[in-house]
């Protein structure tokens, strides 16, 4: 298994947290209050899709460290040069689509993306593994709803992105004009 494959299951894992546990009506989230770590997570990814750096956004994915600890077996015999080139080719690419299409859905909705306001952060936990995370971030725009899914690892009791769920339809539910 790889790095490709790992993400893989990830995003299956995590996109069934969202609509299982809802559907199944288990109370398995919680609102983040006030500067928590998961806050100010919350806080750095929106500020990175409201000034379109990418650069901001990458800042908030793993560390080596964080992979070695996710996948000790899988990571094992590599340098950091290697886990680093693995995550380049296997995950940056769709972190970068993701990225891009939220730039995009905005620019052809006419949303003004810094007029994007944090409203809350709830963490959606795994019960199969307590390393994945959900997260839904969820903004207000012009008083319409606006969430951003994600999934996220915590280390050291910092949150690192690990792949956005959607990209997509965000403002749906922005009223146009």
């Amino acid at each position: 298994m790889n790095l490709k494959s790992i993400r893989s299951c990830l995003s299956l894992a995590f996109c069934l947290t969202f609509l299982l546990i809802p559907l199944a009506g288990i109370q398995a989230s919680g609102k983040a209050q006030g500067d928590s770590a998961v806050d100010k997570f919350s806080k750095a990814f929106l500020d990175s899709v409201k000034t379109s750096d990418f650069a901001r956004l990458k800042a908030l994915t793993p560390t080596e460290t964080v992979w070695r600890k996710m996948g000790p077996k899988l990571e094992k015999g590599k340098s950091n040069a290697d886990i680093a080139k693995a995550v380049k080719k296997n995950l940056e690419p769709k972190w970068r689509a993701d990225f891009d299409n939220i730039q995009r859905t905005a620019k052809d909705g006419q949303i003004d993306l810094s007029r994007l306001q944090f409203v809350a952060a709830t963490l959606h936990p795994n019960p199969e593994n307590k390393d994945l995370t959900g997260l839904e971030i969820e903004c207000s725009y012009n008083g319409a709803k606006v969430s951003f899914p994600l999934s996220v690892t915590q280390f050291d009791g910092q949150y690192y992105l690990l792949d956005i769920l959607l990209s997509t339809n965000l403002f749906r539910n922005v009223p146009k004009g």
